[in-house]
């Protein structure tokens, strides 16, 4: 996308005077220096072209009558049109070259330029001492120049290569005429004041130095910001953006940027459809929301006032202090978003781990039920049709492995892949058919192995660095050192939407795998339906896997960017109000003072946007729908949330118009997975708690869809207690479980029509008399419309309060389980019946 089509549509959603200011913000023109001194050009644009650029740059030093010795170009898209040269005479005029030296600076993250032929990319002309510093990490491969030296004849064709672990290459002339070539670390000096509101005095007054040297920040700021706007129109786009601003602030001055550029790409990089299910009420979305946006609304209705410049300077004054009581208000109402992320992180941390342990369970499973299969098959034929058959779904099973072993270990651990012999059909003619099927699956499924496991690789990695992002956001909390992350949290070349990938090819895999089975139905050989019972098994707790992964980067990245938005906006309190008062006799003070409220709003709009976010996940999960309902922008304005608010209202209302409800009761007796009760008694016993899965492709299911769980009831069958106590029983879920979708449900190209999502983990207390039945503690959800209702379809932990005794303490529960004869759960729920 073009950039300055991208600037455009980013800024189109501010108000008149936001606009002004944004694009004001944007560019930049700055000369600095005497008669006496060297000067300094600093230019900055979403988009240059070198030629104008170098003219402007000496235009400024004409107008001051000033030898330029430092020229530095900021900009996104930087044009290098055929026959363009760097020189003297390109920077100085005539006249006002005192001694022939300079220096240039460009920062791009993308070079338009010639391709490299007969004729250079560039000329640039070192005949005297000269520096040339491209901080362009991805400079195009074509991309070449002609440099010419003192002390050689011609001009030198040399290719523009930087390090992938660098940012910039830098050539320098010496006074003698050698030429010498280094790769150069993210810069420092250029990101010394990525915080400007740090050049203001703790009085307010305006420090001397340092004022023109925050280009490089804007110029990342604003590609955060065209990323934010654009993450959902052009994921790619956005971020190529991010890539460059990480590498960019790969040092300490810059950690701030750093980790909010990571933060977004994180997510850009996995895709948004991960399936959350937050716990919020939507049936009351419009006021909730609308509460909430009434002190957002009064900050920004002040700040457009502010704006105007209307009044006397005490006028002006008291609206400024009017203007930080109301941000100071408005951040204020929406620091609770800041504990609800970190409670969703440390869910989601945990869930991620029970999904690993799940998973790794289920394919260890299935791989004793692919021996106890290959084993059948062995017994199956004992003819030259058997040997053809068995070579075939050998090829197949190792695939079926290595695909496990690559989720399980990110990849480290894939092993590798049976071949299937490419003469074995002709081989046999009775097995034609059949063993032609069966190669076609070894094919589908080698081909998507070969995709996943690079897909899985990437996202263990993007896993492991965001972990290390809120690590390392801890600590600057704790102590308020600066962390160096340039090498730890550098970005790959991977494309957008890692896990949607990844879900995508492990949703191919089930339908390859369903295939398999049909080409099977008619053989009985021993093993099968217990390879594919787990084989189905496998397919469920392979996609919760990485949707938990996906998750657990998503909730650490929203919580870093909005950890650092207000510790800046805390930090920067003292100054604001201090500049308040000096703005009325400084302009400078004053011009800062409005790009620092400019910069309170959008970090407020970025809160109410997450609000937002969190509500339309919300109602995606009521609604079983995908996609998003709102157009959600951080740069939108308050006022426009409010019709937003009402959008959500409206669309819970019709979902429940077209959507008939009723309320079914399920019941699952069993031994939770123990070959005998005395094992299950004994788990009791032993560890205080045990584990049931239920299991979201049990018959009882069928026919059903949008499984809500209202209340859910545990009974101990058989035991006893003393005369007259009661059993306490504490049930806890996961963060992560299962519902049944009833599109997918009438689908005939889907192995099972199970949905994945993840959310906080709920925790209740059913208490009953095991004698006479009689329940004292209801596992009722209370207050059921003020959150968002799970399903029962998840790993329940199960848990006697109080038992057993420690210290053979006299007050513990004695349980006596003679005459236990396993569990009962039962759900109430409310469900949709799908219409067979």
């Amino acid at each position: 996308m073009d950039i300055e089509l991208a600037v455009e549509t980013s800024l189109k959603p501010l108000t008149l005077g936001e606009k002004a200011l944004g694009k004001s913000l944007l560019s930049s023109q700055r000369v600095h220096g005497s008669s006496d001194e060297k000067g300094t050009v600093w230019l900055r644009a979403p988009k240059l072209v070198l030629a104008e650029a170098l003219k402007t740059a000496r235009d400024l030093g004409s107008q001051k009558k000033i030898s330029l010795k430092f020229v530095h170009i900021f900009c996104d898209t930087l044009i290098i049109q055929e026959g363009d040269k760097i020189n003297g005479d390109s920077i100085n005029s005539p006249g006002y070259v005192t001694d022939g030296t300079f220096t240039i600076q460009i920062y791009a993250r993308k070079l338009i330029a010639p391709v490299a032929g007969d004729k250079p990319s560039l000329r640039v002309d070192m005949t005297s001492t000269c520096v040339l510093v491209l901080w362009v990490p991805d400079a195009p491969s074509s991309f070449e120049l002609d440099i010419s030296v003192k002390s050689q004849p011609g001009a030198t064709r040399m290719k523009v290569k930087i390090d992938p672990l660098k940012f910039g290459v830098s050539y320098v002339c010496s006074p003698t005429g050698e030429m010498s070539v280094t790769q150069r670390d993210p810069p420092k000096t250029a990101l010394a004041y990525v915080n400007y509101l740090e050049l203001i005095n703790d009085d307010g007054t305006l420090q001397d130095q340092g004022y023109a040297t925050d280009e490089l920040p804007r110029l990342l700021q604003m590609q955060i910001l065209v990323a934010q706007v654009h993450a959902e129109t052009d994921r790619q786009f956005a971020i190529d953006l991010l890539n460059y601003v990480i590498i960019a602030s790969g040092s300490a001055v810059s950690y701030q940027l750093h980790y909010q550029a990571v933060g977004l790409r994180n997510n850009l990089a996995l895709g948004r459809d991960i399936g959350q299910a937050s716990s919020v009420n939507v049936y009351a979305s419009k006021q909730v929301l609308k509460a909430r946006l009434t002190a957002a609304l009064a900050f920004e209705n002040a700040y457009r006032d502010y704006l105007s410049d209307s009044g006397t300077k005490k006028q002006q004054v008291s609206a400024g202090l009017d203007l930080l009581a109301k941000s100071n208000d408005a951040l204020e109402t929406y620091k609770f978003i800041i504990g609800i992320r970190q409670r969703e992180y440390e869910m989601a941390l945990h869930s991620n781990d029970v999904a690993k342990a799940n998973f790794e369970k289920n394919n260890n499973d299935l791989a004793s039920k692919i021996k106890a299969f290959e084993a059948g098959v062995e017994k199956y034929k004992k003819d030259q049709q058997k040997e053809a058959t068995k070579s075939i779904l050998k090829g197949v099973f190792s695939v079926v492995l290595a695909v496990g072993a690559t989720i399980a270990t990110a990849g480290a651990a894939a092993p590798s892949i049976v071949a299937a012999g490419a003469g074995v059909v002709s081989s046999v003619e009775k097995a034609a058919t059949l063993i032609q099927k069966l190669k076609a699956v070894y094919e589908k499924l080698k081909a998507i192995f070969d995709k996943i496991k690079p897909v899985i690789e990437k996202l263990g990695e993007i896993v492991e660095t965001s972990k290390k992002m809120i690590e390392m956001i801890n600590k600057l909390k704790q102590d308020g050192s600066n962390v160096d992350s340039a090498k730890t949290l550098r970005p790959g070349k991977d494309s957008a939407e890692v896990s949607d990938v990844g879900i995508a090819e492990w949703e191919r895999f089930n339908i390859t795998v369903l295939d398999m089975q049909d080409f099977l139905r008619e053989y009985e050989i021993e093993g099968k339906r217990e390879y594919f019972m787990s084989l189905k098994t496998l397919v469920i707790s392979g996609e919760c896997y990485i949707k938990t992964q996906a998750n657990l980067v998503q909730k650490g990245d929203d919580l870093a960017i909005l950890s650092f938005q207000t510790n800046m906006e805390d930090k920067n309190q003292q100054r604001l109000a201090a500049m308040n008062y000096k703005s009325v006799t400084d302009e400078k003070i004053l011009d800062l003072l409005k790009r620092a409220m400019f910069d309170r709003i959008l970090a407020l709009r970025t809160f109410v946007y997450q609000d937002f976010q969190t509500y339309s996940t919300a109602y995606n999960y009521h609604s079983l729908s995908k996609g998003s309902l709102l157009r959600l922008s951080p740069v939108k304005p308050v006022v426009d949330y409010l019709e937003d608010a009402a959008v959500i209202q409206g669309a819970v209302v019709a979902y429940g118009s077209r959507v008939l409800v009723q309320s079914r009761t399920f019941r699952f007796a069993g031994l939770c997975g123990y070959a005998t009760k005395e094992d299950l008694a004994a788990a009791f016993t032993q560890n205080g708690s045990v584990e049931y899965m239920i299991d979201p492709q049990d018959a009882q299911w069928r026919g059903f869809s949008r499984i809500r769980m209202s209340s859910a009831r545990c009974y101990l069958d058989g035991v006893s207690l003393p005369t007259g106590q009661a059993l306490k029983i504490q049930l806890k879920t996961s963060g992560r479980f299962f519902d049944r979708d009833c599109l997918q449900e009438k689908s005939s190209n889907l192995l099972v029509p199970v949905r994945s999502f993840v959310g906080d983990a709920r925790t209740l207390l059913f208490e009953y008399n095991p004698t006479s039945k009689n329940i004292i503690t209801d596992g009722l959800w209370g207050q059921e419309r003020d959150y968002t209702k799970h399903t029962p379809m998840t790993s329940w932990n199960i848990s006697i309060i109080g038992y057993p005794g420690i210290n053979n303490d006299a007050s513990a529960v004695q349980v006596d389980f003679s005459d236990f004869s396993g569990i009962t759960l039962e759900f109430t729920c409310d469900v949709v019946w799908t219409g067979y």
